[in-house]
């Protein structure tokens, strides 16, 4: 399962919220042996990039935004 959502405020800086909904999903999920493989956050940043088809080729197969 990958979860995704999104952030108007164009932050995109995992909240505290954010980072304890990924470990309850997680969690819950090896219950039901289903593997939680990321948590995307999408913004108008990440908006931009898919609409000019960025490629991720370059970057070495990966989109980092974050520290």
């Amino acid at each position: 399962m990958i979860l995704v959502h999104n952030h108007p405020s164009g932050n995109i800086r995992p909240s505290e919220q954010d980072r304890r909904l990924t470990k309850k999903r997680s969690e819950a999920g090896k219950h039901l042996d289903i593997i939680v493989l990321d948590h995307i956050i999408f913004t108008e940043v990440l908006n931009q990039l898919c609409r000019r088809r960025y490629d991720v080729k370059e970057r070495g197969g990966y989109l980092l935004f974050l520290d």
